[in-house]
């Protein structure tokens, strides 16, 4: 199986994946910083909804203030180990944006919350915190550039790791007669945008995870 991959993956993943698997990548995202105004975040709690806000966070000034006593929350497993690296432990990690919502909800906590997120994030949790009328501010940190790269190659699955790559791709590509592997549901709903292929999707928010779909779905297919 020829395998396309929209984000880079380490040669040790990859090679988890077998001999029957001919692996090549295509950037659909370019990622910048941004040198947001130092925040005052003392008693505050904080969100981040991509790994990339929780790396852009610790670019800034603002990072500096971070205790353990901030309450902090996440959206996947990346950004949980991410900050564990740090020193810093998570309230709560959810897949999606949507569940970490509906987790907000159900615990109605009396916070105020700051959220770092991208410029092209989803309004969800801003349309729940103002539905819960909480303090709520969110936090632009870095952009998301779509590449929209022009892939010539021949292929027969592609795997995508985020909504914003999937458009990307999808700009100058055609996902017909293609396997198709999605990250999580988030990303997999931005797919169905773009085609009605059959989508093959993660259980959890991970590469860990998509790899082993990858897999499992090669060694069936011998």
């Amino acid at each position: 199986m020829r395998l396309l991959l929209t984000k880079h993956i380490n040669d040790a993943d990859i090679s988890k994946l077998g001999d029957d698997i001919v692996v090549d990548f295509v950037d659909v995202i370019s990622i910048e910083n941004l040198n947001f105004e130092t925040e005052n975040i003392n008693d505050k709690a904080l969100i981040f909804t991509s790994i990339n806000a929780v790396k852009s966070f610790f670019n800034n000034e603002t990072s500096k203030q971070l205790t353990p006593k901030n309450p902090i929350y996440c959206v996947g497993e990346q950004s949980q180990f991410f900050l564990a690296q740090k020193g810093f432990n998570v309230v709560k990690t959810e897949k999606n944006a949507e569940e970490l919502s509906i987790y907000f909800i159900k615990e109605n906590k009396n916070e105020t919350y700051l959220h770092f997120c991208a410029d092209i994030a989803l309004e969800k949790l801003s349309e729940t915190f103002k539905n819960l009328e909480k303090d709520y501010k969110k936090i632009v940190s870095y952009k998301t550039k779509l590449t929209e790269p022009i892939y010539n190659k021949d292929f027969d699955a592609v795997a995508f790791f985020s909504p914003s790559g999937v458009r990307s791709f999808t700009t100058n590509n055609t996902l017909e007669g293609k396997t198709i592997f999605s990250i999580g549901d988030t990303t997999t709903n931005e797919i169905k945008n773009w085609t009605s292929e059959k989508i093959l999707t993660s259980d959890k928010n991970t590469i860990e995870d998509l790899l082993n779909l990858i897999r499992d779905y090669a060694s069936d297919k011998k």
